[in-house]
C-alpha cells in the first residue's frame, strides 16, 4: 500500500461521512420544514380568529360549543 493509496482512502472515507451528514441534514430538514408548515397553519387560524373577534359588537356576548356538548347534551 502506498502513501497515495493511504491518501486516496481517508478522501473516500471523509466523503462517506459527509454524504452521512448531508442524509441526517435533509432529514432534519424535511422535520423542521414540516414543523414551520404546521406553525404557519395554526398562526393563519388564529389570525383568521382575531379578525372574527374583532367583527363582533362590543359589549357582547360569544357562546363557544364544542362537538362533544352538542353531540352528547340534550338540552340542544
Amino acid at each position: 500500500m502506498t502513501a497515495n493509496d493511504i491518501i486516496q482512502d481517508s478522501r473516500l472515507a471523509r466523503v462517506r461521512e459527509l454524504r452521512d451528514e448531508v442524509a441526517r441534514l435533509k432529514a432534519e430538514l424535511a422535520a423542521t420544514q414540516a414543523s414551520c408548515a404546521e406553525w404557519e397553519h395554526h398562526f393563519t387560524l388564529a389570525l383568521a380568529a382575531a379578525m372574527d373577534a374583532d367583527k363582533l359588537p362590543s359589549g357582547g356576548t360569544m357562546l363557544v360549543l364544542d362537538g362533544w356538548n352538542i353531540v352528547f347534551n340534550s338540552r340542544f
